[in-house]
């Protein structure tokens, strides 16, 4: 305070502005304290230094040793930039607020230490000072009992708000708080058992929490949700009619009508290994997807030569078109004599379906009623 009224007579004295660059400098303030130290070496002043607290500075000029003092302060911002260093300085900054009586900013500076580094003593040494300042000793008594147990206890105190804890160890400190913190919460609970009355839940400030005489009732949405209905049929729900159905739910199609076996088309044969897939005939004029992937026979006006010339109709087919029965292998297939000495392939490319006792044994079901 007195440098500060000093620097208001004289802005430009470099003794003045040096010497509150090192009051900064020991209050952890080191952006502030480079500031006046620059301020203090601009000046050029050779002014020898006569009373100070360095013996090693006596007789040099003020503006060497401020220069001096700031390249130091500007190499502890460049390279101690470790987490215990920050933390340290954010201590020192808060002690020194607490110092000048401004506890707001002095919380600001604990806290920041302490969201750094929560398991740091001196930041849980501060963090139950700041709570024992609120009235709150249970929440003190938590933080000195954890910094008592932190690693960095067996540490001395270099700058506190009371001069007579400065050099002893940050456990003795915190021990001592601790001790005093449960002496007074002690205290208290005797002084109110000695009141008598019930138990009442006090806030941190010690006020009592008043209850309302009737509970508050819950707050309703404002457009609140309609209640579902409930279910028909005893809980069950009921089936969607035929026109909502999903088309996988689609009843079958009927089967289509049988055609006559001189009219059926050659079967698939199942897959097999190494077996290449059979490529449909052509020239035929019906789509090539109709009738579920199968194609339609031609008509008998369309038919060759060799198929018009059957005069006895087959037998009935042993199973609806849409279910077809695969034709064995080429490797089991056995080509039926040809009719009238004619050549195997003389019916226009038309393999002859199979008599009955060469059918597979699914073919020889009987047929379903037409």
């Amino acid at each position: 305070m007195a440098l500060q009224r000093a620097l208001k007579l004289d802005p430009t004295n470099p003794f003045t502005l040096n010497n509150l660059g090192y009051a900064r400098e020991k209050e952890g303030e080191l952006e502030d304290a480079y500031k006046f130290y620059t301020q203090a070496a601009d000046q050029h002043s050779d002014t020898p230094i006569v009373v100070t607290m360095k013996p090693a500075w006596r007789g040099k000029g003020i503006s060497t040793i401020a220069a001096s003092n700031a390249r130091k302060v500007q190499n502890v911002m460049e390279h101690e930039q470790s987490t215990n260093a920050k933390v340290a300085r954010l201590d020192t900054r808060g002690v020194a607020a607490i110092n000048r009586n401004d506890y707001k900013l002095a919380r600001t500076y604990f806290e920041q230490a302490y969201k750094l580094d929560p398991q740091n003593a001196f930041a849980l040494n501060n963090m139950g000072y700041l709570a024992e300042m609120d009235g709150d000793r249970e929440t003190a008594d938590f933080y000195y009992d954890k910094a008592r147990a932190a690693d960095q206890s067996s540490m001395k105190v270099a700058y506190a708000s009371r001069k007579d804890v400065e050099g002893m160890k940050l456990s003795s400190v915190a021990g001592d708080s601790d001790d005093a913190v449960n002496k007074a919460v002690e205290e208290a609970a005797a002084l109110r058992r000695e009141e008598g009355g019930p138990v009442v839940l006090r806030y941190r400030d010690n006020q009592p929490v008043m209850e309302p005489a009737t509970p508050p009732k819950p707050i309703q949405p404002a457009n609140p949700a309609p209640a579902p209905a409930p279910a028909p049929s005893g809980g069950l729900i009921e089936p969607l009619p035929d026109n909502q159905q999903p088309p996988a739910v689609q009843p079958n199609e009927q089967p289509a009508a049988p055609q006559p076996n001189n009219a059926q088309p050659a079967a698939q044969p199942p897959a097999q290994p190494n077996t290449p897939a059979a490529q449909p005939p052509q020239g035929s004029n019906a789509p090539a997807n109709s009738n579920g992937g199968l194609l339609m026979p031609l008509p008998d006006n369309q038919q060759p030569p060799a198929a018009q010339d059957q005069s006895q109709p087959a037998p009935a087919p042993q199973q609806p078109q849409q279910q077809q029965q695969p034709a064995p292998p080429q490797s089991q297939q056995s080509t039926p004599p040809a009719p009238n000495n004619q050549p195997a392939n003389s019916n226009g490319g038309i393999l002859m379906p199979l008599p009955d006792s060469q059918q597979p044994p699914a073919a020889q079901q009987p047929p379903p009623q037409q």
